[in-house]
C-alpha cells in the first residue's frame, strides 16, 4: 500500500530496502520437552505437505484411471460389434452391397480403434527421461554451443553463476517495476494540480513538506518456490502541489524461465541439473521434462518431448471415434423414445425373449442401457476431445506448450504486437517439429519412431537430430533483463 508521511526534511531522499516478514515463534511442548520454530516456517511446511499429498493422489490416480479408458473402450467396441453391427445387416438387408457397406463401417472403426490404442500405449509407455533424454540435452548443448559441467564441481560453479545472473536480472526487473510507479505517481500527482482548487492539502491537513513513499512488490518464483520483496522510494512532492495517496502498488508475479533468452540454460533446483531451454520440472513424476506440456493422470506420465505426438494423435482419433459413435448410436438412442420401441420392449419382457424388431435401428429390450449410455458417452467426450484436442492442434501449429501459452499469454498483454514466438517458424514448419519431413497423411499412422528434430528451433540452421551438432548459434539474453 502506498503510504503519505510528514518528514522536517526539504531534500529529496532515496533508499531502496527489503522488508522482511516478523519472525514470529511458535511452542510446542509435549511433556517435559519444549520445541520453538518460526511461524512462516510452520506455513511453509504446511503447504509443503499439501502439495506433496495432492500430488501422491495425482500419481495414484494413473492405474485407475487408466483401467476406466481401457474399460469405456471395451464397452463402446462391445456395443459396435455385438448390437450396431447386427442392426446393419437388417438394415441394408435388401442391399446387394450388404455385406460392402457393413465391412466399410467395420474397417473404419478398427482403424480407429487401432490407432486409439497403440497412441494411447506409446504414450503412456514412453518415459521423458533415461538414456534417450541424456543423448538430446547432449546434442542440445553442442547446438546451443552450452558447455555441459560434468563434475559436482562444476555443477556447483555453474549454480552458482545462474544464481548472480537471475539475482541481477531480478533487480533490473524491480528497478523497471519502481520507475514505472514513479511514473503513474508523477502523472496523478500533475493531473490533481491541474483540478484541484485547494493545493497542498491532503484530505484538508496542510502537507507542503510531505514525502510520498512509492512502493512496489515483485514476486518471484521458481521450481515451486517463491519469493517476495518491497522496495520502497521516498520522494518529495513539488511546494504547492496536492499530494494524493496512491493506489495499491502493483504486484507482478513471474516466473525465472520468463526471464531468460529462448535459447539459455538455467538450472533446476530440484533436478540438480542444468535445465535446458524449453524444459520443466515435473514435481508429479520428480523429474525434469524436455518441452513439457503437462501431466496427464489418464497417461499416468508426463506430456513432454518424447510423447508429444502420441498424445495429440491419441486425442485426435478420441474425436474421430466418438463422433463417429454419436452418429451411430443417435438413431437407436432417438427410437427409444417412441411407442414402438415401448411396445417391444413390453412383448419382449412377456416372452423373455429377443423378438424381431419392428424397425432395424430399434435396439431390444437388453440393449436399451448399452445404447443410452454409449450414445452419451461418445457425445461428452467428442465435445470434450473436441475443445482439448482443438487446443492441442493450436498449440502445435504455433511452436507452444501448455506452459508457454500461458507464458506468452502475459507477454503478448504487456507488448502486444511486439511480442514474437521465438519457437514459432510458421504453421509448417511447426508441423514438422513434431511429426517429422513425412507427408501428413503418414505422420499421423502408428509408429514408435523418435521425434527428428530438436524441441526448439535454431534460426538459419538445421536442427533436425544428429545434425545439429555441427551448429552454433549466440545466446540471445532474456528478454526481461
Amino acid at each position: 500500500m502506498t503510504t503519505t508521511t510528514a518528514t522536517t526534511t526539504s531534500a529529496p531522499q532515496r533508499r531502496v530496502k527489503k522488508t522482511r516478514q516478523p519472525q514470529r515463534r511458535r511452542v510446542f511442548s509435549i511433556g517435559s520437552w519444549t520445541f520453538r520454530c518460526l511461524h512462516f516456517r510452520i506455513w511453509d511446511a504446511f503447504l509443503d505437505g499439501m502439495q506433496s499429498f495432492f500430488e501422491g493422489i495425482v500419481l495414484l490416480l494413473g492405474p485407475v484411471l487408466i483401467l476406466l479408458a481401457l474399460g469405456i473402450t471395451t464397452m463402446l467396441s462391445y456395443t459396435f460389434f455385438d448390437i450396431l453391427v447386427p442392426m446393419m445387416l437388417e438394415k441394408h438387408e435388401q442391399s446387394s452391397f450388404q455385406w460392402t457397406w457393413v465391412g466399410l463401417h467395420c474397417t473404419w472403426v478398427l482403424f480407429l480403434l487401432v490407432n486409439i490404442l497403440f497412441n494411447y500405449f506409446m504414450c503412456v509407455m514412453t518415459r521423458n527421461s533415461g538414456p534417450k533424454y541424456d543423448q538430446v540435452v547432449r546434442e542440445l548443448a553442442d547446438a546451443t554451443g552450452f558447455v555441459f559441467p560434468e563434475t559436482p564441481a562444476e555443477v556447483e560453479e555453474y549454480r552458482l553463476e545462474y544464481e548472480d545472473k537471475m539475482t541481477l536480472r531480478i533487480r533490473r526487473r524491480r528497478e523497471r517495476e519502481m520507475e514505472k510507479n514513479q511514473q503513474q505517481q508523477q502523472e496523478g500527482r500533475t493531473t490533481s494540480t491541474s483540478t484541484s482548487p485547494n493545493h497542498g492539502t491532503v484530505n484538508g491537513n496542510h502537507n507542503n513538506n510531505s514525502d510520498v513513499l512509492l512502493t512496489s512488490t515483485v514476486t518471484t518464483s521458481d521450481a515451486g518456490s517463491s519469493s517476495t520483496s518491497m522496495i520502497t522510494h521516498r520522494k518529495q512532492p513539488q511546494p504547492n502541489a496536492t499530494t494524493v495517496v496512491n493506489p495499491a502498488p502493483t504486484t507482478t508475479s513471474v516466473r525465472r524461465w520468463m526471464l531468460m533468452g529462448p535459447f539459455e540454460w538455467g538450472f533446476c533446483h530440484n533436478s540438480k541439473q542444468p535445465k535446458p531451454p524449453r524444459s520443466h520440472y515435473d514435481h508429479v513424476t520428480k523429474r525434469l521434462v524436455l518441452n513439457l506440456d503437462h501431466y496427464c493422470p489418464w497417461m499416468f506420465n508426463s506430456i513432454g518431448y518424447f510423447n508429444y505426438r502420441y498424445f495429440v494423435n491419441f486425442l485426435v482419433y478420441v474425436f474421430l471415434g466418438m463422433s463417429y459413435g454419436a452418429l451411430l448410436t443417435f438413431e437407436p438412442f432417438m427410437l427409444l423414445q417412441t411407442v414402438e420401441y415401448s411396445t417391444h420392449s413390453k412383448h419382449e419382457r412377456a416372452m423373455r425373449q429377443h423378438l424381431p424388431r419392428p424397425q432395424p435401428m430399434i435396439p431390444h429390450r437388453d440393449e436399451k442401457m448399452l445404447i443410452s449410455l454409449a450414445f452419451m458417452i461418445c457425445a461428452a467426450i467428442g465435445f470434450a476431445i473436441l475443445i482439448l484436442g482443438g487446443f492441442h492442434v493450436f498449440l502445435v501449429l504455433t511452436a507452444q506448450t501448455t506452459i508457454e501459452f500461458h507464458g506468452n499469454w502475459s507477454k503478448w498483454r504487456r507488448q502486444g504486437n511486439k511480442f514474437r514466438n521465438p519457437y514459432s517458424e510458421g504453421y509448417r514448419k511447426n508441423w514438422r517439429r513434431i511429426y517429422g519431413d513425412q507427408p501428413w497423411f503418414l505422420a499421423v499412422l502408428p509408429s514408435a519412431r523418435e521425434p527428428q528434430y530438436l524441441p526448439f528451433p535454431i534460426p538459419g540452421k538445421d536442427t533436425r537430430r544428429f545434425a545439429a551438432a555441427s551448429t552454433k548459434i549466440e545466446i540471445i539474453p532474456g528478454n526481461n533483463v
